[in-house]
């Protein structure tokens, strides 16, 4: 199949991907600490089964790295995009003192899938005979560690497990259709959800790339947790990333110029074509007073002009 019709096929029944990615173990006595000084999440509210999105920040607030955390009871594992792996493990390394705890790249011995689209809670039943946890909550099942994260604004499950399982044909089995990256990034770009390298890097704050669902407002200091305390109290942000929907299916290049009036008041990070909604999807940076959903913009692409508003996200409700 197309990119659009697995996306589709996705949004309808519910597929399954292998994805990239990296797995780092966090371990030692003083791991929990550590890593609450480190992550956007508050580490100290997770328990074993339990799963989070969290961001690195470096002190002038600016993402270092997106990832999940998972607690495993005797210590942390943290999913990682395959890129950014080394990068991340790192600033573990430069971050620790004089605590006791080490921290591993166990890359080579995890595979990770992704099950997503409104039947992904019976795929992943009738995969791995289990009951599908709840958002936020991970189980075993046999090798595999299935966690619920909704990551793209639909039902979503993340699998770690050894390489060597062929997972791919078991959920396939069980209903899934198996769908590539690009299906992958059009529903990211539905979802509204940012990608690292892509929609944001260490230019960025948190607080621009819209990360508020990696960051605790209420835990104890962490590194950048100034910055993004400042921006919440006195909302200094010049400009905010938006999900676009296009008036035609023109999939503008990246850092195509955003204007409004004729004026460049933004630019395009991503952008895909959307089957869905049968129009050009991105994700933008747009000056701040011109995010609010529903404001008029105009894009410029290789064809020429085209018209778009700011969209709420996920941009296609789940039926």
């Amino acid at each position: 199949m197309d990119p659009l019709t697995e996306a589709l096929a996705v949004r309808r029944g519910g597929g399954v991907i292998e994805l990239a990615r990296g797995t780092i173990q966090v371990t030692g006595s003083e791991r929990l600490g550590f890593l609450d000084g480190l992550l956007t999440c508050d580490v100290k509210v997770l328990r074993p089964g339990a799963c989070a999105y969290a961001a690195l920040l470096n002190a002038r607030g600016r993402v270092l790295a997106d990832l999940l955390a998972y607690d495993v009871g005797e210590g942390y594992l943290l999913d990682v995009d395959a890129s950014l792996t080394a990068k991340v493990l790192g600033i573990l390394g430069e971050s620790r003192v004089s605590e006791d705890v080490a921290c591993l790249d166990r890359t080579a011995e995890f595979g990770r899938w992704s099950v997503l689209g409104p039947q992904a809670p019976r795929i992943v039943e009738a995969a791995f005979s289990i009951t599908a946890p709840v958002r936020g909550a991970w189980v075993e099942a046999g090798d595999a560690v299935v966690a619920r994260t909704d990551a793209l604004a639909l039902p979503g499950f993340d699998i770690l497990a050894p390489p060597g399982l062929v997972l791919t044909d078991r959920l396939a089995a069980a209903g899934a259709v198996t769908f590539g990256e690009e299906a992958w990034e059009v529903l990211r770009l539905e979802a509204g959800r940012p990608r690292y390298g892509a929609d944001m890097d260490e230019g960025t704050i948190a607080l621009e790339a819209r990360l508020e669902g990696a960051i605790s407002f209420d835990k104890g200091c962490y590194v950048g947790q100034e910055v993004v305390a400042r921006v919440v109290h006195r909302g200094h942000l010049k400009r905010y990333l938006v999900p676009l929907v296009l008036d035609s299916p023109a999939v503008p290049p990246r850092m195509s110029p955003v204007r409004r009036e004729g004026e460049s008041v933004g630019h395009v990070t991503s952008a895909a074509r959307s089957a869905a909604l049968g129009r050009g999807i991105a994700l933008a940076y747009v000056r701040a007073g011109l995010d609010e959903p529903g404001t008029a913009l105009v894009v410029e692409t290789p064809d020429g002009t085209v018209s778009a508003r700011v969209a709420t996200p996920p941009l296609v409700p789940l039926v």
